[in-house]
Protein backbone atom coordinates (compact mmCIF):
# COMPACT_ATOMS: atom_id res chain seq x y z
CA UNK A 1 0.00 0.00 0.00
CA UNK A 2 3.10 2.57 0.13
CA UNK A 3 2.86 3.25 -3.43
CA UNK A 4 -0.96 3.79 -3.32
CA UNK A 5 0.01 6.51 0.03
CA UNK A 6 2.61 8.13 -2.08
CA UNK A 7 0.61 8.33 -5.02
CA UNK A 8 -2.01 10.14 -3.12
CA UNK A 9 0.58 12.47 -1.25
CA UNK A 10 1.75 13.30 -4.73
CA UNK A 11 -1.50 14.24 -6.55
CA UNK A 12 -2.88 15.87 -3.21
CA UNK A 13 -4.20 19.31 -5.54
CA UNK A 14 -5.55 16.75 -8.19
CA UNK A 15 -7.40 14.66 -6.16
CA UNK A 16 -8.99 18.05 -4.52
CA UNK A 17 -9.77 19.56 -7.65
CA UNK A 18 -11.41 16.60 -8.56
CA UNK A 19 -13.53 16.09 -5.74
CA UNK A 20 -14.63 19.59 -6.36
CA UNK A 21 -15.53 19.24 -9.66
CA UNK A 22 -17.30 16.46 -9.32
CA UNK A 23 -19.54 17.64 -6.79
CA UNK A 24 -20.03 21.01 -8.94
CA UNK A 25 -20.80 18.62 -11.69
CA UNK A 26 -23.47 16.80 -10.21
CA UNK A 27 -25.18 19.93 -9.21
CA UNK A 28 -25.04 21.53 -12.43
CA UNK A 29 -26.40 18.23 -14.12
CA UNK A 30 -29.59 18.64 -11.67
CA UNK A 31 -29.59 22.43 -12.31
CA UNK A 32 -29.50 21.78 -16.08
CA UNK A 33 -32.04 19.21 -16.60
CA UNK A 34 -34.44 21.51 -14.58
CA UNK A 35 -33.89 24.65 -16.48
CA UNK A 36 -34.84 22.83 -19.41
CA UNK A 37 -38.19 21.76 -18.76
CA UNK A 38 -38.32 25.55 -16.32
CA UNK A 39 -37.47 27.23 -19.75
CA UNK A 40 -39.70 25.17 -22.17
CA UNK A 41 -42.73 25.53 -19.30
CA UNK A 42 -44.22 21.92 -19.66
CA UNK A 43 -42.89 19.15 -18.89
CA UNK A 44 -44.11 15.54 -20.45
CA UNK A 45 -44.34 12.36 -18.45
CA UNK A 46 -42.73 10.72 -21.19
CA UNK A 47 -39.40 13.70 -21.34
CA UNK A 48 -39.08 12.86 -17.50
CA UNK A 49 -39.30 9.08 -18.03
CA UNK A 50 -36.47 8.99 -20.76
CA UNK A 51 -34.49 11.52 -19.41
CA UNK A 52 -34.65 10.94 -15.50
CA UNK A 53 -32.93 7.63 -15.95
CA UNK A 54 -29.95 9.43 -17.80
CA UNK A 55 -30.06 11.85 -15.07
CA UNK A 56 -29.89 9.59 -11.82
CA UNK A 57 -27.17 7.69 -13.52
CA UNK A 58 -25.47 10.54 -13.81
CA UNK A 59 -25.71 12.35 -10.91
CA UNK A 60 -25.02 9.73 -8.81
CA UNK A 61 -21.83 8.66 -10.85
CA UNK A 62 -20.42 11.75 -10.45
CA UNK A 63 -21.91 12.24 -6.79
CA UNK A 64 -20.45 9.00 -5.67
CA UNK A 65 -16.89 10.05 -7.47
CA UNK A 66 -17.17 12.89 -4.99
CA UNK A 67 -17.75 10.75 -2.14
CA UNK A 68 -15.13 8.43 -2.84
CA UNK A 69 -12.15 11.09 -3.32
CA UNK A 70 -13.59 12.26 0.15
CA UNK A 71 -12.86 9.65 1.71
CA UNK A 72 -9.94 8.94 0.52
CA UNK A 73 -8.68 12.44 1.18
CA UNK A 74 -10.09 12.16 4.91
CA UNK A 75 -7.84 10.99 7.99
CA UNK A 76 -10.40 8.13 8.43
CA UNK A 77 -10.20 7.16 4.65
CA UNK A 78 -6.08 7.66 4.70
CA UNK A 79 -5.84 4.77 8.07
CA UNK A 80 -8.37 2.46 6.36
CA UNK A 81 -6.30 1.77 3.61
CA UNK A 82 -3.46 2.00 5.68
CA UNK A 83 -1.22 5.47 4.95
CA UNK A 84 0.33 6.85 7.37
CA UNK A 85 -1.41 9.84 9.14
CA UNK A 86 1.48 12.37 8.36
CA UNK A 87 -0.16 12.32 4.83
CA UNK A 88 -2.83 14.90 6.59
CA UNK A 89 -0.48 17.93 6.75
CA UNK A 90 -1.25 19.25 3.22
CA UNK A 91 -4.85 18.22 2.41
CA UNK A 92 -6.03 21.42 4.73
Amino acid sequence: MEGVCLLIEKMQSVFQILRILAFVGAGFYIAGWAWEFISKGEAKFDDLKKRGTGLLVGFTLLFAIGIVLSFVLSASGQNAIGCAPQLMDGWN
